[in-house]
């Protein structure tokens, strides 16, 4: 009887073992930076600490029995993640994140799932910059007539296009103009001042009129001083829109000599790095990095380039930037100059 009754509170105590420790993690998901855990019920009482020096999150999930097919180390080494361990002891079940430097988190519950999403930090910080994007021309301005008939307002508004495509996530990014519009030079620069720009870029092609072997990549940055040759590429180009080159040097708009200084440094030295990256990127023939007297830069209170990325009127360079592949490629090169600067 004694021992009967022994057997009865054992299969008793067991049972109550199993309804209270029944939930376990069944699974352990990742993509696209996002990590899901997904419990068999819902998702248990936890604990959660974060090592900067590492980096890593911890999670102890409480009351919890021993999971079926989870592999202990998933090895993942991304731009988010290095791995994920899981193991478990004494009706708890660990999972700790290995993440990658400079990672911020947030976790939230839907259901049975944790989810852990994860963003870079310096993404955070980049979100505060508000970008102009300027594609040159449009409408009845079709800027520079080049090889096999190509508009440099059609291929300078592709390229941006394609570069608004890559910063858009990680900036404020706003164009000038989207599609075929004539935007005047004054109002192009208006649109920056207007939305306190951290940084104007300009995008254009040149065209060596007659002379068809002309070609290279050059981008410039506003100067009071600029050489006989930059005065001429920017009269070349502010003449497209005379009026509003007119509206800018008729405006009372005045910068500072210390603002001056501080923009037209900073814009240099982007201006440089994105020189050599479409150099490099894109094999064309490496002209100069150089002050001018572009209205729309005139007009821009934040710092300001205008890229002019080759010689539409020279076959080798016009085919460079007419084709989708070429444009994605120029659009990546910019990008990542900006990336080191913004």
């Amino acid at each position: 009887m004694i021992k009967t009754l022994k057997k009865f509170i054992i299969l008793i105590l067991l049972f109550t073992t199993y309804i209270t420790f029944s939930n376990r993690l069944d699974s352990i998901n990742y993509n696209d930076s996002e990590i899901v855990l997904t419990f068999s019920e819902k998702v248990p009482e936890y604990t959660e600490s974060f090592d900067p020096n590492l980096p890593s999150i911890s999670l102890s999930f409480k009351d919890t029995i021993k999971s079926r097919g989870i592999r202990q180390v998933i090895e993942i080494n991304d731009n988010y993640l290095r791995d994920i361990l899981s193991e478990y002891y004494d009706n708890e079940t660990d999972v700790v994140i290995y993440l990658k430097e400079n990672m911020i988190y947030t976790t939230y519950t839907v259901g049975r799932e944790l989810k852990i999403r994860l963003r870079e930090e310096a993404i955070e910080r980049r979100k505060k910059y508000t970008i102009i994007l300027d594609a040159g021309h449009g409408g009845q301005d079709s800027g520079a007539i080049g090889d096999a008939g190509y508009y440099e307002k059609t291929l300078a508004l592709a390229v941006v296009l394609e570069l608004y495509k890559n910063l858009k996530n990680d900036y404020k990014v706003i164009l000038t103009r989207s599609d075929d519009t004539f935007i005047p030079l004054n109002k192009r620069a208006q649109i920056g001042n207007d939305n306190e720009a951290d940084l104007f870029v300009s995008i254009h092609l040149n065209s060596g009129g007659k002379n068809k072997k002309a070609e290279g990549t050059e981008v410039f940055y506003y100067s009071k001083n600029p050489s006989s040759y930059a005065r001429q590429i920017a009269k070349f180009e502010n003449d497209f829109d005379k009026k509003g080159t007119a509206a800018i040097e008729a405006s009372d708009f005045v910068i500072s000599d210390v603002l001056y200084h501080l923009n037209q440094q900073q814009s240099a030295i982007l201006a440089s790095s994105v020189l050599e990256n479409i150099v490099s990127t894109m094999k064309t023939h490496k002209r100069k990095s150089t002050g001018a007297n572009f209205a729309v830069l005139r007009g821009s209170k934040s710092n300001a380039i205008l890229i002019e990325l080759g010689f539409i009127t020279n076959h080798k360079d016009r085919v460079k930037f007419s084709s989708k592949s070429g444009q994605k490629r120029v659009a990546k090169a910019i990008a990542d100059a900006i990336r080191k600067h913004y």
